[in-house]
């Protein structure tokens, strides 16, 4: 906008110069001349030689392609499997298939497919310099293509359940039902009001617990297949195992294999304390760690379950995988963050003779388990027998809730483990439920966990497609770095952030299974623990989130490819924009919520919020109190006066004034990229002027001289295509004669703005008006709303005496 000064010093402004620069249309640069050859008038596409540099490149990606998976697959094998390169072959149990896995072999054979992807990358990259593969941008459009298919394959894997189980609705409904049973209430004689498990507060409740909810989803098998619909027979139990004799076991939808309850033990300390009146305490319970952690059974704890038929074991958390190689359990985090043994601890066996014989068998060790007597922690309840395992469970949790050192007053941890098979689905599930018993006093119910795998377990592809993409958008990445240079490659971070992540969790997706494999247990049919899938069902688990978040970031990736979008470049160029002032903004948040954080820890530590009770919650039950979800009447009631207060000064500083900060940056770097998104010359913008141009082509054909007189259609009629039919119509004189009113009128006014802004034109010196700016809203006849201001314009008028009023 350009002004100019009048006689009225006015400044008018450029509106010739603003519509004009509005109404032409956006030039795009010119496309440099072919080279014609010199025998043809055919242009001739011109290829450069590659540069050595580009050559470096994709050998640097090569390399690295196979370097990687051996940084992993050579440590693994000799950790797991116990050849460097073979691998090796095992079963679960031996009425299990093989599982073979060689981590060398997969990650070799991924990688010569990614290499392959990414030699035809670099030819696409590197050939198409010809003026027409420029203008089509036919890189850009292999890049895109390759990036969908990929995407879309990895999306038909994920949720066409051939990498995984836990996509299929079934499946998910196979775990809810687990914590359906398992969660459910429970309420026995000793027991005013029912409990779940996230309620046990007290050893009795967790003994009610295993009355109730554990009891049915363990014996279902054997007493819905002893009950029949005869009136008067036990009744069904309400678990999704149906028996009778009209229902054969072959016909469940689900099998409970086997449970184990084992407890971690933790050493006392001698101490010497005299309490206030006088009694000496001679030893503490401190907190556990695996330093202080007891392996061993002191007293006459033995002696004392030896009386009442029972024997004690302590069970090792280590245990031989599936490939014969000795591995130690995972370690388990509870939810007070103390990391116990993944597996193995105090357990019980039953030796009473009389109940756990059933009639047929020759010793006992044969018959434990069938028998429903509890065996080195574990009951089998694929195996048990249909008149024996209700009863002895039953006899054996009525007796360990009687005795009070059941549980040891030095437990530290207490777990239940199960190992469920459903084989309507062909998966099997995972199910931990554990309490921690603190020193503090305070029994701690752990958050449970079931974790689904396919059943039964199979050997991995020897080409795992995760890691195949993994490594094809690593070679990519290696090329550009090496090409573009590391100044330009990490000039646009932001972006080049998103690839990595791609990278770095598809490549942990790998390394996750991979773990799975090895940390499965040869299980001994004389000796099933279920406590020694837990970290089979860690590795399990973890797997699932980083499949998440590769899914995530692939699926990001995406944004990539709408900078040349009209419209949709402005949202992506925004997200890279504002990523490092927003990363800068998050510093400086996390610190305020932090000290926030300190100051409710502080406030209500002891107080019965559970929400401040560490400075862990803290920090996440303020950045719930973002949305809304926090307990504001819970804090004004622990602490009237200075929580209300710091609640106060918390929302106002951190959700009205920092995060308005936030807008404000989101908003800047908006308007500081939608100037310079315009979209490049690709395959989008190519695509909207072609189609103009074969349009305009079309219409000329169609409707042009030649088409008039094939249609034989005589002036003054106006033929024009139509765009959806593509037909000729004819359109009257009156309607061209109409239009070309309203184009000499605009022309006039062009005229008139072009006079006016020059001051030379006759018609303005006779109207001699006078702009007013005012903020009257009032309705004149003569007034008009430009721009949200009020312009009255009022004509020069004589009164009687012949002055000027204006």
């Amino acid at each position: 906008v350009s002004t100019q000064s009048t006689g009225d010093n006015l400044p008018l402004m450029d509106w010739t110069t603003t519509a004009t620069a509005a109404s032409m249309p956006r030039q795009r640069p010119e496309m440099p001349p072919l080279e014609l050859g010199a025998n043809d008038d055919q242009p001739q596409e011109m290829i450069k030689p590659l540069s050595a540099e580009k050559l470096f490149g994709l050998a640097a990606a090569i390399v690295c392609t196979f370097l990687l998976p051996l940084v992993v697959a050579l440590p693994y094998n000799i950790q797991f499997t116990g050849s460097a390169w073979r691998g090796a072959c095992g079963k679960i149990t031996n009425n299990q298939p093989d599982i073979c896995v060689n981590a060398v072999e997969i990650g070799c054979a991924s990688a010569a497919v990614a290499t392959g992807m990414a030699i035809v990358r670099f030819v696409f990259k590197n050939y198409t310099t010809g003026r027409r593969c420029r203008r089509w941008r036919v890189y850009g459009i292999f890049a895109f293509v390759s990036y969908s298919v990929t995407m879309l394959v990895m999306i038909g894997l994920v949720y066409g359940g051939s990498l995984t189980v836990l996509t299929d609705r079934l499946s998910d409904g196979f775990a809810k039902q687990i914590y359906s049973f398992l969660d459910d209430e429970f309420e026995y004689d000793d027991e005013k009001f029912p409990q779940t498990f996230p309620e046990i507060n007290q050893i009795s409740a967790f003994w009610n617990w295993m009355k109730g909810p554990f009891r049915n989803f363990l014996v279902a098998t054997a007493e819905n297949y002893e009950a029949t619909v005869t009136p008067g027979d036990a009744e069904l139990v309400n678990a999704p195992a149906f028996g009778g004799q009209a229902r054969p076991k072959a016909r469940y939808p689900w099998l409970n294999s086997w449970c184990t309850w084992r407890q971690v033990l933790v050493a006392p300390h001698n101490v010497d304390i005299t309490t206030y009146v006088g009694l000496n305490v001679e030893s503490i319970i401190p907190r556990y760690s695996s330093e202080n952690e007891l392996n061993s059974l002191i007293g006459n704890t033995a002696s004392a379950f030896d009386k009442r038929n029972y024997s004690v074991t302590i069970l090792s958390s280590d245990f031989n995988n599936v490939f014969d190689k000795n591995q130690e359990a995972w370690t388990f985090v509870g939810k007070s963050k103390t990391k116990y043994p993944g597996a193995g601890g105090y357990v019980f066996t039953d030796e009473s003779a009389t109940e756990c014989i059933p009639d047929g068998s020759s010793t006992i060790d044969e018959a434990r388990g069938t028998a429903g007597c509890i065996y080195r922690g574990s009951w089998y309840g694929e195996t048990a027998n249909t008149s024996t395992f209700p009863t002895n469970y039953d006899r054996e949790i009525s007796s360990f809730s009687k005795w009070p050192d059941s549980i040891s007053s030095k437990a530290a941890l207490v777990q239940v483990s199960c190992t469920v098979i459903n084989t309507n689905l062909k998966i099997q599930g995972f199910v931990s439920y554990s309490i921690e018993l603190l020193n503090s006093g305070r029994v701690l119910p752990a958050n449970p966990t079931v974790t689904l795998a396919p059943y039964p377990i199979e050997s991995p592809p020897i080409v795992y497609y995760p890691l195949v993409l993994a490594l094809y958008l690593l070679a990519s990445e290696i090329q550009d770095l090496v090409t573009e240079g590391w100044r330009k490659y990490f000039g646009s971070i932001a972006v080049n952030l998103i690839d990595l992540s791609t990278v770095a969790t598809l490549y942990t997706v790998w390394v996750m299974e991979l773990l799975f494999y090895g940390m499965l247990p040869k299980l001994a049919l004389d000796d099933l623990r279920a406590d020694l899938w837990n970290s089979a069902g860690q590795a399990r688990a973890t797997w699932q989130v980083m499949l998440g978040c590769a899914l995530f970031t692939l699926t990001f990736k995406g944004l990539k490819f709408t900078r040349n979008v009209p419209i949709m470049c402005h949202i992506g160029n925004t997200f890279a924009h504002a990523a490092g002032p927003v990363a800068l903004f998050l510093v400086v948040v996390l610190v305020i919520i932090f000290g926030f954080a300190m100051l409710f820890n502080m406030i209500f530590a002891t107080t019965s919020q559970d929400s401040f009770g560490t400075l862990e919650e803290s920090m996440f039950s303020l950045f719930r109190g973002l949305l809304g979800d926090l307990d504001v009447d819970g804090i004004a009631q622990a602490s009237p006066f200075f929580g209300p207060l710091f609640f106060a000064l918390y929302v106002t500083i951190v959700l009205f004034v920092a995060f308005t900060i936030l807008i404000a940056l989101i908003c800047e770097s908006f308007s500081a990229v939608l100037g310079d998104s315009i979209p490049q010359e690709g395959v989008v913008v190519n695509l909207i002027a072609w189609l103009k141009e074969r349009w305009a082509e079309e219409t000329e054909t169609k409707c042009g001289d030649s088409g008039r007189a094939k249609l034989d259609l005589q002036p003054p009629c106006a033929v024009e295509m139509q765009p959806l039919s593509g037909r000729c119509e004819c359109h009257s004189e009156a309607a061209q004669q109409e239009r070309q009113k309203i184009d000499a009128r605009l022309d006039r006014l062009e005229q008139l703005l072009l006079d006016l802004k020059q001051g030379a034109s006759a018609e303005a010196d006779e109207v001699n008006s006078c702009l007013l700016y005012t903020s009257d809203a009032a309705d004149e006849e003569d007034s008009v709303d430009l721009g949200g201001r009020r312009i009255i314009k009022k004509k020069n008028k004589r009164d009687d005496g012949g002055e000027k009023s204006n």
